[in-house]
């Protein structure tokens, strides 16, 4: 007959037994696991992959009076007409002058670039701004 003492080893090692048997299988669904920055950085790849492709296909202004739907940043411009009655914005920089918004470009890892590049929308902007 075993003693309490014995008893209790035995429950012991049958518990070490069993959390190392299940430590064995859970480790590789551990260790499988993707990384949530490159899944991140991914979609925001693919984000601005897609705007650029739609401003490529209908390109905007680069000049506008009104917000729309791109990542634009303050300005200010005067405004002409052309012979077709057609507005333009000219950007003049000078605080005196009315507000407008310039068309901000970024390359594809998000970086705000001054030639090449394209625009974003700002849905697309949020998850990497």
């Amino acid at each position: 007959m075993k003693k309490d003492n014995e008893t209790s080893k035995d429950t012991v090692s049958q518990s070490r037994r069993r959390l190392v048997k299940n430590a064995v299988v859970a480790a590789p669904v551990i260790l499988t696991l993707p990384s949530g920055a490159a899944a991140a950085t991914a979609s925001a790849f693919q984000c601005i992959a897609r705007d650029q492709a739609v401003a490529d296909a209908d390109p905007p202004p680069e000049l506008v009076s009104a917000p729309d739907g791109w990542v634009r940043s303050e300005t200010n411009c005067t405004t002409t007409t052309d012979a077709d009655g057609n507005t333009i914005l000219q950007e003049t920089g000078d605080p005196n002058d009315p507000l407008c918004y310039k068309l901000v470009r970024f390359d594809l890892e998000g970086n705000i670039v001054s030639t090449g590049g394209g625009p974003v929308t700002p849905s697309c902007y949020a998850s990497f701004g």
